[in-house]
């Protein structure tokens, strides 16, 4: 739920600037875009579209130094993707834009990182050149803050709704722990399968239960989801 909802906010924000005719936030969107679509989704291709495209952004605007960043990010990302040829083009690209930008110090570093490169296409994956990251913009899920989610939203109307209807009193303090956790914090999951739990057990029978029972749903789906990512990347860890 919340990959998606970062890559919604920084493709929204991607559109906003480019109807506004902001060509320097369209690329900065595009950049931070990349980033999620690599680092949150897993998704390469998406990601090196988004970089190119903030590429010819930074050259239409002759900012050769926002240039030489993004081209640095998408080297890293051709090589992660096995482009190993293309990563090598794109590599000359950047050490010329270092050099025309008095970035001359990057260059031994960056140049020892291309020289890893196998010759040829799928022979085997590189890290991102050294640097790539940190000279671009922060990523965030939405703008100005975390990204929400619809259980989060449900749960804190939830709540609201028990409140007024005089509810069970221990469901108002679960459903606004939920709302709360759920918007920024990493135990939701374990805060959905407790709270599916206790409402199934002192709740079985009643409409209650059927709302614990998606909760503990939407935990076990959560956790799934975590432990194939880990799982995914002890293997990247090994391979690499």
């Amino acid at each position: 739920m919340q990959t998606d909802d970062a890559i919604a906010a920084q493709q929204r924000a991607v559109e906003v600037c480019r109807t506004a005719g902001h060509r320097r936030g369209e690329g900065l969107a595009l950049s931070q875009l990349g980033q999620v679509l690599a680092m949150v989704a897993g998704h390469l291709g998406g990601a090196i579209d988004a970089h190119r495209s903030a590429v010819d952004i930074w050259r239409e605007l002759a900012d050769r130094d926002s240039e030489a960043t993004e081209l640095r990010v998408l080297a890293g990302r051709l090589a992660e993707a096995e482009q190993n040829v293309a990563a090598r083009q794109t590599g000359e690209e950047v050490i010329a834009a270092m050099n025309d930008t008095g970035r001359h110090a990057e260059v031994p570093a960056f140049e020892a990182w291309l020289e890893t490169l196998p010759a040829k296409d799928h022979e085997g994956r590189r890290a991102v050149p050294p640097g790539a990251e940190a000279r671009m913009p922060r990523i965030y899920n939405a703008p100005g803050g975390r990204a929400g989610g619809f259980v989060p939203a449900v749960a804190a109307l939830g709540a609201v709704v028990a409140h007024f209807l005089t509810g069970p009193w221990w469901l108002v303090p679960i459903l606004f722990a939920l709302a709360a956790l759920g918007w920024g914090s990493c135990l939701t999951t374990l805060l959905f399968l407790s709270a599916g739990t206790f409402m199934i057990c002192t709740a079985w029978g009643t409409w209650w239960s059927a709302a614990g029972l998606a909760l503990l749903l939407s935990g076990a789906g959560s956790l799934v989801t975590g432990t194939t990512r880990v799982t995914a990347g002890l293997r990247d860890v090994r391979a690499s």
